[in-house]
């Protein structure tokens, strides 16, 4: 079976790779069934996309890090491929109040919006752990891979390599996710 790609905007996986933040929130995209996103996989690859990011819809100490991430933006017809991820927790948010406490790397206003595009609808808030692969992969890019989907497919089976690296310590990880857990649960 071949394995699965998270399609995530680059300075997304850019904070997840740096261990800045543990978590992705993901409403569903037009290309979703029935519009709402699903856990396919509990583990995959993150696949940085480069399109819908914006300024706007970050937390304004991340908005001068965008320019430098669109710089990396692959023009060769190869996707990279460098962080694997597994799902260690699924939380349905049902409204926006647990966000406000929760530090990331979006503007706040973005995820409270996100509950009025189809507001019966929850937010899914993932907790990854991530890891870097020791050698990024290169993934041909092809027209299936775009769209307003989460999850893609690769043509080939890309195998987890051995000699992934936490991006986090097991003890920082927990830390984190203890902490944001707490904060979700106080609401």
């Amino acid at each position: 079976m071949a394995s699965k790609l998270l399609k995530e905007w680059a300075i997304v996986c850019k904070a997840l790779g740096d261990g800045r933040q543990i978590f992705i929130a993901r409403k569903g995209g037009i290309s979703e069934a029935e519009g709402e996103f699903v856990v396919e996989n509990r583990e995959f690859f993150l696949l940085p996309t480069y399109l819908h990011q914006s300024a706007d819809q970050l937390d304004p100490r991340y908005r001068a890090e965008l320019e430098l991430v669109g710089r990396e933006e692959p023009r060769d017809g190869f996707l990279p491929i460098g962080l694997f991820a597994r799902v260690t927790d699924e939380l349905p948010i049902l409204r926006p109040e647990p966000l406000r406490r929760l530090e990331h790397i979006w503007n706040p206003k973005l995820l409270e919006e996100r509950f009025g595009w189809g507001a019966e609808k929850k937010l899914m808030l993932l907790v990854l752990r991530v890891y870097r692969l020791p050698e990024p992969i290169r993934l041909p890019m092809r027209p299936k891979y775009g769209g307003c989907k989460s999850w893609v497919t690769p043509e080939t089976e890309i195998v987890v390599p051995k000699g992934l690296s936490p991006v986090l310590s097991d003890t920082e990880f927990a830390r984190q996710r203890e902490q944001l857990l707490r904060k979700i649960d106080e609401y």
